[in-house]
Formats: structure tokens, C-alpha cells, sequence
């Protein structure tokens, strides 16, 4: 829009009460040291956008790429989430499988829902992976479901993403 026809037009009629002003808080801008490890995932990070603050926790926002230190598959055992969360691949593929779903494999471009309700696994990712991915709330923790041969039966573990709403 040109600045003549913003100085062609009137002023906006009034808010009504469910009507907001846009903020800062709703604007993330990367800098040099977006990226942090993810805690107990070598060669993978995370971005975390300060979405939830313009939004009051309503939705959270985070990207995870590959690092140039990776050397593994990718793979992280079974797991959900507290937050429902969609997910779109940016850059690479991702292999995944989900219970009821079955194994897919998930390319640049493409979008998943994963509702918090619902056990799955990441089984592989390529070098130059990367996706973005929206929570719904912005708090989150994962409950891992990790197999115990000695005892026969899956043990959880839960850890909470207090990094995701920095």
C-alpha cells in the first residue's frame, strides 16, 4: 500500500471490546543464538518464537533443525505430548510412525497434526532437516515411553519444555 492511499483513507471505526492491538510480542525475530540444543538430543536444536507471550499461552511456536554435529539416525523412542501440536517440514524429510497410522515418511512441504492424545515415534531424519511447529496450548511436556528388557514393560519418563516459553 502506497502512502498516498493510506493518507487517502479515514480512520478505522472504533474497537469493539473482542478487538486487540497488534504488539512486539507478536513479532519474533531470529538472531545469531536462536538455536539452543535440545536437552538429551545430540546434533538436534530448537528455536523457540516468543509467540505465546502475544497470545497469552493460547499457542506456542518452535523450529527444530539438524545441526552440523549430527552424526545419529534421529530416532527418539515413543512418546506424547501435553499440547496438541501441527507441524510443517521446511527443509529434508522426516520418517515417523504413528499408533494407528503406521510408519510415514514426511517431506519438505508437507503438514502434520499431532494430537497430544496420540503415541508416536520419529525413526529417522535427513542432514538437512527442518520444520516448524505450532502448540496448542504453549506449555508442554513430553511423557517418553522407553522399553525395559530387563523388566519387561515400558517406562515413562516425562520431561517439561520450560525452553519453549523462554
Amino acid at each position: 500500500m502506497t502512502d498516498t492511499k493510506r493518507d487517502q483513507e479515514p480512520n478505522l471505526p472504533p474497537r469493539d471490546k473482542a478487538q486487540v492491538l497488534a504488539t512486539e510480542n507478536y513479532v519474533d525475530r531470529e538472531t545469531e543464538d536462536s538455536y539452543q540444543p535440545i536437552p538429551g538430543f545430540e546434533g538436534l536444536e530448537q528455536r523457540a518464537f516468543s509467540i505465546w507471550r502475544g497470545t497469552e499461552g493460547r499457542y506456542g511456536m518452535y523450529s527444530m533443525r539438524v545441526t552440523e554435529s549430527f552424526t545419529g539416525s534421529g530416532e527418539v523412542p515413543w512418546h506424547t505430548h501435553s499440547s496438541d501440536q501441527m507441524e510443517y517440514i521446511v527443509e529434508g524429510w522426516i520418517i515417523a510412525e504413528y499408533e494407528g497410522l503406521g510408519v510415514i515418511r514426511l517431506e519438505k512441504g508437507d503438514v502434520i497434526f499431532e494430537d497430544k492424545r496420540n503415541r508416536h515415534r520419529q525413526l529417522e531424519v535427513s542432514r538437512d532437516f527442518k520444520s516448524i511447529q505450532v502448540l496448542i496450548p504453549a506449555e508442554m511436556s513430553t511423557t517418553f515411553l522407553n522399553w525395559d528388557a530387563s523388566q519387561g514393560c515400558y517406562q515413562s519418563a516425562t520431561i517439561e519444555h520450560t525452553e519453549l516459553t523462554p
